[in-house]
């Protein structure tokens, strides 16, 4: 034990050297890929020790003080160690230098919600971006959290706050509920695409994200034009949460905003009190709105609702969503508004 740590003290001395060597400009660009991906390992092992002893410290202000890093990433950096004790997959994966601290967090904060998904994230981490792992942990964690009251720390984190900065701006952050969120944002960015279109014909041309500036501004102020195409929430819902009462969510049931990902059962029966419901329809477990199969012996019923929460025009949103979904079996019969899918035969 005495000699714990000598190892990484000599690593170190020698990584001295190989800097002090290091002379970017003289390498081609395929050597250059070479010693990246090499110093992109080294950093990964690194991150290894540093998250394993965070859990001897077990103090993030002291690990932000030695890493030279911030409060909130250095949390990050202890719930994953903390997480890595219990997750062989995890821990191997990081002490071999497959995956960077980065991608160790984003497992871990979906290992800690639902243990042993982090054996099909680590291979996500290791052949997809980043974005995908981010996505795919996230809704890894919601689906797991979504038996647990997941509805109410939702709306218990919700907040908004603001602040200026050096140039004057003024900075506003919010955290919403998904379905609250969702449709605000389909709104502004359908609105930025109309203030695009218009530059456009005026000869000038702006990064996106001023146009979705200029579209959140106008949208606060009230003075917003314009209306989002497609359905501002589409929301599916096995029929057996809304017959047992819009109460819970159980193992292999759905109850989720598509693209987003799962939202309460209240959540979900508020909506549908006041939106327009395109049928029931039978579709794969696996289903996550994207497409509609036919019905099959392992097939169930999924209630398919999409909601305007900005105008009272559903009919033609929800026609839109049919042609998303390609249900060529639901009928304008079968629709009707305000009523539960419970209500639904």
């Amino acid at each position: 034990m005495m000699g714990m740590g000598a190892g990484i003290l000599a690593a170190i001395a020698e990584l001295e050297k190989e800097n002090a060597n290091l002379q970017p400009e003289l390498l081609t660009a395929e050597r250059a890929r070479e010693l990246m991906t090499a110093y992109a390992r080294a950093g990964n092992l690194v991150s290894f020790g540093i998250a394993a002893l965070s859990r001897k410290l077990d103090d993030s202000s002291e690990l932000a003080r030695l890493t030279g890093s911030s409060v909130g990433r250095a949390k990050n950096v202890v719930t994953t160690g903390t997480v890595m004790a219990s997750s062989e997959e995890l821990s191997s994966a990081l002490m071999r230098g497959d995956i960077s601290l980065d991608q160790a967090h984003e497992i871990a904060t979906a290992e800690e919600s639902a243990p042993g998904a982090a054996k099909e994230l680590v291979a996500v981490a290791q052949e997809q971006p980043f974005h995908v792992l981010r996505d795919k942990a996230r809704k890894t964690k919601l689906e797991a959290e979504q038996r647990r009251d997941l509805g109410m720390r939702q709306h218990q984190a919700r907040r908004a706050r603001n602040h200026p900065d050096p140039l004057g701006m003024v900075h506003i952050h919010m955290e919403l509920e998904p379905h609250l969120g969702a449709p605000i944002v389909a709104r502004a960015e359908a609105e930025a695409q109309r203030l695009i279109r218009k530059a456009r014909d005026e000869g000038t041309k702006e990064p996106f994200e001023r146009h979705l500036a200029d579209a959140y501004a106008l949208m606060l102020s009230g003075s917003g034009t314009s209306r989002a195409k497609r359905p501002e929430l589409v929301v599916l819902v096995s029929h057996e949460v809304a017959r047992r009462g819009w109460s819970d969510v159980t193992e292999g049931e759905m109850c989720k905003i598509r693209g987003l990902g799962p939202v309460s059962p209240a959540a979900a029966k508020e909506i549908a009190s006041d939106a327009f419901l395109n049928g029931v329809f039978t579709t794969a477990p696996t289903c996550d709105g994207s497409s509609a199969g036919r019905a099959t012996s392992q097939s169930r019923c999924v209630s398919l609702w999409s909601w305007d929460q900005a105008s009272s025009s559903t009919v033609s949103c929800a026609r839109t969503a049919v042609t998303d979904f390609e249900l060529s079996s639901i009928t304008s019969g079968r629709a009707r508004r305000g009523v539960p899918p419970a209500a639904t035969t």
